[in-house]
């Protein structure tokens, strides 16, 4: 079997590998580079600030990118230039005075990201209720 020597890079391709490499910035909060990446396995290499790591990835549809960083699968949806992002196995929760919430990674860059509830609509009324901010209700917290 004949192998291209240049592979030819579609607007799909050059996507993903931009969605890929915002989902890993806002996740971990480090500048990442591709070393390497194979469409046909989905697997790649990264270096995040000089460190090289896997990467495992599959694309759902269009918006939605499964990533593995390590040993955890992570969610990534795209909307709107910003990139939301969730652990599979183990989410980080904290517990507040209105009860327990779910957190994801959200943002646009490695320098515009933060941490907001996974249900933001139920957290904003809770917050509401209590007469506090959002920010103040998730300072309230207490780790799990």
């Amino acid at each position: 079997m004949l192998r291209k020597k240049y592979p030819i890079l579609t607007a799909t391709i050059c996507t993903t590998i931009e969605q890929i490499r915002l989902a890993v910035e806002v996740l971990t909060g480090k500048r990442t580079s591709f070393i390497e990446v194979d469409f046909n396995t989905c697997l790649g290499k990264l270096s995040l600030q000089g460190v090289e790591t896997r990467l495992d990835f599959y694309r759902r549809r269009s918006d939605l990118i499964n990533i593995n960083i390590g040993s955890d699968w992570h969610t990534a949806r795209f909307e709107d230039g910003k990139v939301f992002v969730k652990s599979e196995k183990w989410p980080r929760e904290i517990e507040t005075v209105a009860g327990k919430f779910t957190l994801l990674w959200f943002g646009s860059s490695v320098n515009d990201r933060r941490e907001q509830p996974l249900l933001l609509r139920q957290a904003e009324y809770c917050a509401k209720v209590r007469n506090l901010t959002l920010e103040e209700l998730l300072q309230t917290q207490t780790q799990t």
